[in-house]
């Protein structure tokens, strides 16, 4: 193609097929033919200034959409920005703008470019429910919880839930558990097979502080009756259900069940085979028993350890360094697997405890 005066239609014909590449995923065709159109000069200067409006921001906004799907991140900012300055009143460029400075940790910035697009369009449901992920990652919980209410008014009930999961998780952090787990129902009554919610429900039957001994027990037994009927509905899911429930698995964990100072060991074996039940629907091949072998004569039994926490942390300090320093090594013998980038002094301790 070359740079020859074309028609309003033709241009707009070849923007179509621009944007249907775009969409099937012809990211490089979709790039190349984007900015040959962007070289077109139309057959009057009535037609240039109507394209140069109305189009030209299009097909720049769309580029930007493009090089942010390969990453190239600062180089999307600066069509978005282009995109900006060419139509000042365009929403989803703003929005676009925001989700890729939230991604590179500039929220303060994406605050600005989602109230920037919601001054636009203040109906804008998905921009709502951005500005509430923003806040919520800054840890401004009310401001949160006001952007996520604002986008259950406007969103379409196929993306909803996910904006009542995260309202719910956002009432969880602010211990408003009562209003956490009436916010997951209604994301159930949209998608009953719905997992995080499913999960959400679970895991808001633990307070973090109890104001008695009862309370605690009342709670105790509000989290083992919903966890017995979850377990339950797992058993009997089919293997798509199985499958969305995947995803969510390990993203809300019973962490204060510990706080209750009894014996979690059965409540903790139901759910921990719940979630191997799920996660081996979709990977059969990482869920068959491995047999051990017979030791041979005087050969020590191999214990591994695999923690994030092998630096200054609690769970070093005090449960993994008790069992690795009590442990009779002349029937044991260790191995540690370190899962994180934290290393400090006490990292090259436990290297130094270990086989």
């Amino acid at each position: 193609m070359n740079s020859e005066s074309i028609s309003e239609s033709n241009i707009k014909s070849l923007i179509q097929i621009a944007v249907q590449k775009h969409q099937s995923g012809e990211l490089d065709e979709a790039e190349l033919l984007y900015k040959q159109i962007l070289q077109i000069q139309p057959k009057s200067v009535n037609e240039q200034e109507y394209l140069e409006k109305e189009y030209r921001p299009i097909i720049i906004g769309n580029l930007g959409n493009i090089f942010e799907q390969q990453g190239k991140l600062d180089t999307a900012v600066e069509h978005y920005q282009q995109t900006l300055q060419l139509k000042p009143d365009y929403a989803e460029a703003y929005y676009n703008l925001g989700n890729i400075l939230q991604r590179q940790g500039k929220l303060e910035a994406a605050v600005e470019s989602y109230q920037q697009a919601l001054k636009i369009k203040p109906d804008y449901g998905i921009a709502h429910h951005q500005l509430g992920n923003t806040f919520h990652q800054k840890g401004e919980l009310e401001a949160a919880a006001e952007s996520y209410q604002k986008a259950l008014k406007f969103l379409p009930g196929s993306i909803v839930t996910n904006t009542y999961f995260n309202l719910g998780n956002t009432y969880s952090e602010q211990g408003k558990l009562e209003e956490a787990i009436e916010t997951y129902q209604q994301a159930l009554k949209i998608n009953p097979d719905y997992s995080p919610a499913k999960f959400g429900i679970l895991i808001n039957q633990l307070p973090i502080i109890y104001s008695s001994v009862p309370e605690i027990n009342i709670q105790r037994n509000k989290y083992q009756q919903h966890l017995q009927e979850l377990a339950q509905s797992y058993q009997t899911a089919n293997s798509q259900q199985l499958k969305q429930a995947v995803e969510f698995v390990g993203t809300l964990q019973p962490f204060f069940l510990a706080y209750q100072g009894l014996n979690d060991r059965d409540l903790q074996q139901t759910y921990g085979e719940m979630l191997v039940h799920i996660m081996s629907n979709s990977y059969p091949q990482w869920s068959q028993d491995i047999p051990l072998p017979n030791l041979q004569p005087n050969e020590k039994i191999r214990i591994g350890f695999v923690s994030r926490f092998f630096y200054d942390h609690s769970n070093w300090k005090i449960p993994i360094k008790g069992w690795v320093e009590n442990l009779d090594r002349s029937e044991f013998e260790l191995f540690a697997y370190h899962t994180h980038y934290n290393r400090d002094q006490n990292t090259t301790k436990a290297a130094k405890e270990f086989d």
